[in-house]
């Protein structure tokens, strides 16, 4: 018997009996604990959902995707594929930490304690040790699923040999985890730019034979409906996701995390023994829902309280407290400088440009109180895509990012004629985007306490009017 979940953008979602136990299960019930876009909530109100609510709309586009490809090519998708495909969709991302990519751990980030391997290489990794290590693995192996084609389909990159239009799916450019994305965080922030037409793209899309695999591709006469996808998904990026105050405060807890990592993650998260021995059983592994952003929050009011007695702190320990207070008392205690430029010069002029701004970063170094000024930037890889970013802070410099932007991958999105003929969508004659897709942007953000006007002081004379001419050069 089918179960029916109302959903603000789809309306009704419906689950079979399987997933029905996947949703009602410890480790995919801790994934309403998790808020989708970070503390964007300290700006949007209203931007409190989560990543629960989020893998269900997944799982449901990705099936929709499925149900209108097996309409036009007749049974393309068999139903063994089409239960992996849902049963992927809806786990992709049950390993996101608290407050979702704002806490993700990468290599470079564990400079502090020596951190597991299946937490330290994205929510990707360890959403697959989840599955292969807890109750979920022996649920998939006895109800007939195919555990390590559901993993393929869920990591990056791609790593099918064949079928890998199943995987675009889920990692594309139109996938459905985008899709759902976009919309979503729009409805929730309030923000309209993500009000795309995701029906007529659906609609739209089929499977064609590309540099001998079979992929994803779109009809050309929906190219206005990707334009207007990317658009909206540039316009989020620029309002919600690398909105200024947003990622202030998103920085501040990202570096408070890093900082008392081992206090902010439960103990059995980091010993993989105890978190096997946790998780491999249905009813031990509700202790998993320890695992989220109020245990969180509740540690670092702990901190909070004991500085607060502390008449004499340390300056070390003041910047803490400074931390502490933007994070959990929603204060900016920065004052933040923010320069925002598009140019459609090279790629090699714009390294050029970066390798400046990081050099008058790194003067700024012999300065007194350096550990005082936190600079971020965010780099798409081009104006319609996704920011990367890199932090310069106390944590120490590593410059050779700012040498590997490369260039979006042209072959991301192909687009076909009533004829069968395939073209690069962003080298197509029939979209205005193959004019301006070298279009770049960077955002520089620069965080300086508010209490020290000297510093601020020093760093509009050393580096504030050099980075601004460094990016209108």
């Amino acid at each position: 018997m089918l179960k029916r979940i109302m959903d603000p953008l789809f309306g009704v979602i419906k689950i079979d009996p399987d997933e029905a136990f996947i949703v009602k299960s410890p480790l995919f019930q801790r994934l309403r604990h998790i808020t989708h876009l970070g503390l964007a909530h300290y700006v949007y109100p209203s931007a409190t959902h989560s990543r629960f609510s989020h893998s269900l709309g997944v799982m449901h586009l990705a099936s929709r995707i499925g149900d209108i490809l097996n309409q036009k090519k007749g049974g393309l998708i068999d139903e063994e594929d089409m239960k992996n495909l849902r049963m992927a969709a809806l786990l992709h991302d049950l390993g996101h930490f608290p407050y979702s990519h704002t806490l993700e751990l990468s290599e470079d980030d564990n400079t502090i304690y020596k951190l597991p391997k299946y937490i330290k290489n994205g929510h990707e990794e360890f959403t697959t040790f989840l599955i292969d290590n807890s109750y979920i693995a022996d649920f998939l192996d006895n109800h007939g699923f195919d555990r390590l084609f559901i993993q393929k389909l869920i990591l990056r990159p791609k790593s099918l040999a064949d079928k890998v239009f199943l995987h675009d799916i889920i990692h594309w450019e139109l996938d459905a985890d985008r899709l759902d994305y976009l919309l979503r965080d729009s409805y929730f922030t309030g923000v309209k730019y993500g009000f795309l037409d995701y029906q007529y793209l659906l609609e739209n899309l089929d499977v064609a034979d590309y540099n001998n695999k079979e992929i994803l591709v779109i009809n050309d006469k929906a190219i206005r409906a990707i334009e207007n996808l990317l658009i909206s998904r540039f316009s989020l990026y620029d309002r919600v996701y690398t909105h200024e105050i947003v990622t202030y405060f998103d920085f501040v807890l990202k570096r408070l995390f890093l900082n008392f990592t081992k206090c902010l993650i439960p103990n059995f998260i980091l010993n993989e023994t105890d978190l096997i021995d946790i998780i491999k059983e249905m009813e031990p592994a509700w202790d998993i829902l320890e695992f989220n952003e109020a245990f969180l929050y509740q540690n670092l009011y702990k901190m909070y309280k004991v500085l607060k007695k502390n008449d004499n702190p340390t300056p070390h320990l003041k910047n803490i407290f400074y931390d502490l207070n933007t994070i959990l008392l929603r204060r900016k205690n920065d004052e933040i400088f923010n320069e925002n430029r598009v140019s459609n010069k090279t790629t090699n002029d714009w390294n050029l440009r970066l390798e400046k701004i990081g050099n008058i970063i790194a003067d700024l170094e012999s300065l007194p109180d350096f550990e005082e000024l936190n600079i971020r930037l965010k780099i798409p890889k081009n104006i319609f895509t996704k920011y990367e970013h890199t932090n310069f802070s106390s944590f120490g410099f590593d410059f050779s990012e700012l040498n590997e932007i490369k260039e979006q991958n042209l072959d991301t999105i192909i687009i076909t004629d009533k004829f069968g003929e395939k073209e690069r969508f962003f080298e197509s004659k029939k979209t205005f985007f193959r004019e301006i897709f070298n279009q770049k942007s960077i955002k520089v953000n620069v965080y300086i306490r508010k209490h020290d006007d000297s510093f601020k002081r020093k760093f509009e004379e050393h580096a504030k009017n050099q980075i601004i001419n460094a990016l209108r050069e």
